[in-house]
């Protein structure tokens, strides 16, 4: 599912969304960081770390929010 949006994402965006594995010492450190209790979950920070926005598995985002958090 995640790999899904992730390439259907880039598809209609042209822009590239990171992906962290919860199967990884720092995706599950990135996890507890944010209180991410439920997988898939997007989320949007700042170049400071700092959390904008998180959207999960409940309710995936469309693809034009999420872009504005993506740089190009």
């Amino acid at each position: 599912m995640a790999e899904e949006y992730v390439r259907d994402f880039a598809r209609h965006t042209g822009k590239e969304l990171p992906m962290v594995s919860m199967n990884t010492p720092d995706g599950t450190d990135k996890a507890e960081l944010y209180g991410i209790m439920k997988f898939p979950s997007i989320v949007a920070v700042d170049d400071e770390g700092k959390m904008l926005q998180v959207w999960d598995d409940d309710m995936l985002p469309r693809f034009d929010e999420v872009s504005f958090y993506v740089e190009e």
